[in-house]
């Protein structure tokens, strides 16, 4: 089972010299992989322990509290209403012309806007312009 705003990641793959890897009957599906299993939480955990791999993995990663058993939103149309699970959910709002916005979870537990469905570039390119 694959967990929800989690990783699910081959341990038998990690690893090699060279570009080889000992496991060829599993890198090319003759052996099944053995399989590490990360809930929601485990995963964020480990980002915060290791920043330069949170930096790597980027942000906007998974919906807002996708982990979450029978979970809904406050507001269908603005996910901002709901605290983010994590600095690597996203969520959006709709806006009363139809638009919508993205938003991407902080590390300080609040949303930031990073994008207008009318908008072709990002809310940091357009401020760069504007400036």
């Amino acid at each position: 089972m694959t967990p929800d705003g989690g990783w699910t990641l081959p341990i038998d793959l990690f690893g090699g010299y060279g570009l080889f890897n000992d496991n060829l009957e599993v890198a090319i599906g003759k052996k099944p992989s053995r399989w590490l299993n990360m809930c929601h939480d485990c995963v964020v955990k480990f980002l915060t322990m290791f920043p330069l791999i949170g930096e790597a993995v980027g942000e906007g990663n998974h919906p807002n509290n996708i982990h979450l058993d029978n979970w809904t939103r406050t507001d269908e149309k603005d996910g901002t209403l709901d605290k983010p699970c994590c600095q690597w959910a996203w969520c959006w709002k709709e806006l009363d012309d139809g638009e919508y916005e993205t938003y991407y979870g902080t590390a300080d537990g609040g949303w930031k806007l990073v994008r207008r469905s009318s908008d072709s570039k990002d809310v940091e390119q357009i401020k760069l312009e504007h400036d």
